[in-house]
């Protein structure tokens, strides 16, 4: 690691998500010199718990003036940013270039419709780029599609906090899993499909309800957890749970106390609700436009992959597992096997190498 006690990172993010706050506290802990965090907003997707003490940018145009004082006053050596589309992110690109840093670009996007002026205004800012740190391998696939070489490339892994959900999962005691199942209307010997993310006509809801639906007329024994808000709104019934937007151990604890992971998202870039799953070794079943699918998600042996929008395909992946134990616990423990090591310290790791990678390179 070619980086000095006195060379300044600052990291630039959109939002205090769980994933970014724990990647934040691994740079810092890895990184020998003075190193801070900026986020655009609390609450760009949701409002995010703000107990981490984190800094948020003001609104409007006071954010691009504390940037610029942010960076007259520390210089940083090196700045992380999340993508390259957002205004205060372009405006982070172009301030390190000015001050004579160098700039990685965190980004999970693998798919993009830019014409026009948007695509001519992506393409300077990339240019502008020094190293790209894509989240997986569609990522990094579609960098290359747009020409960028493969040494400007470094794989991060994108991931969560796998190591805490893990020990939390392993500590969750039946009487504890009980107790959780019981408070929200579910009955200990039920198989508990889970799904997780905010109640919008994008996450493919009416996909989700429509192959519940199908399979409730052919098998018994069956709930469904929604853990999530949004301005879809999804009446409880007695198969079908709607328990409100969950973080932190209370989020843990729905994971830990199902059986099964469905993500029906119509398009994800990522979805690290799938990371989150597989930690706590719950076999998934995922649409196949899933960012993550590639590295992740392999059919019939870390998860079961369906058909993106098909009802009829999820209600199959979801009667397979159904009839199939075995085959339920043999998925999800290859899927904790194989998202053992993504951890956010690996994460870490590799921004900083990807930093290293540049200085060697000039």
């Amino acid at each position: 690691m070619i980086v000095s006690k006195g060379e300044r990172l600052l990291i630039v993010m959109l939002e205090p998500a769980p994933y970014m706050v724990s990647l934040s506290s691994a740079l810092k802990e890895r990184w020998p010199g003075e190193s801070s965090t900026l986020f655009v907003s609390a609450r760009m997707t949701q409002n995010w718990d703000q107990s981490d003490g984190f800094r948020c940018l003001p609104r409007g145009m006071g954010a691009f003036y504390e940037l610029w004082s942010v960076f007259h006053k520390t210089r940083p050596d090196m700045v992380l940013v999340a993508g390259w589309q957002h205004p205060v992110v372009i405006a982070a690109i172009i301030l390190t270039k000015i001050y004579g840093g160098t700039i990685v670009s965190l980004s999970d996007t693998w798919q993009s419709n830019s014409k026009g002026i948007k695509y001519l205004l992506r393409k300077f800012v990339m240019s502008l780029i020094d190293q790209f740190a894509p989240a997986g391998s569609r990522q990094r696939d579609f960098l290359i599609r747009l020409g960028i070489s493969k040494s400007k490339i470094t794989v991060i892994n994108l991931t969560v906090n796998v190591a805490g959900m893990k020990a939390f999962g392993e500590e969750m005691t039946t009487q504890r899993r009980d107790e959780f199942r019981s408070g929200h209307g579910l009955e200990s010997d039920d198989v508990i499909v889970i799904w997780v993310g905010r109640f919008a006509p994008e996450k493919g809801l009416d996909t989700l309800l429509t192959a519940f639906d199908q399979l409730l007329a052919i098998r018994g024994g069956v709930k469904l957890l929604l853990v999530g808000e949004g301005d879809l709104s999804i009446d409880a019934s007695e198969h079908i749970k709607p328990i409100g937007w969950k973080s932190g151990d209370d989020l843990y604890s729905a994971y830990a106390s199902t059986d099964i992971f469905v993500g029906t998202s119509l398009m994800e870039s990522w979805g690290l609700v799938v990371n989150e799953a597989m930690a706590f070794g719950l076999p998934v079943v995922v649409a196949d436009c899933y960012g993550c699918l590639d590295d992740l998600v392999e059919h019939n042996v870390t998860g079961l992959v369906a058909k993106t929008g098909s009802a009829d395909s999820f209600t199959d992946c979801l009667v397979k597992l159904i009839d199939d134990q075995q085959l339920r616990e043999d998925l999800g423990e290859n899927g904790k096997a194989k998202i053992s090591g993504w951890t956010s310290q690996m994460m870490a790791d590799r921004l900083v190498a990807a930093y290293s990678t540049v200085k060697e390179r000039n």
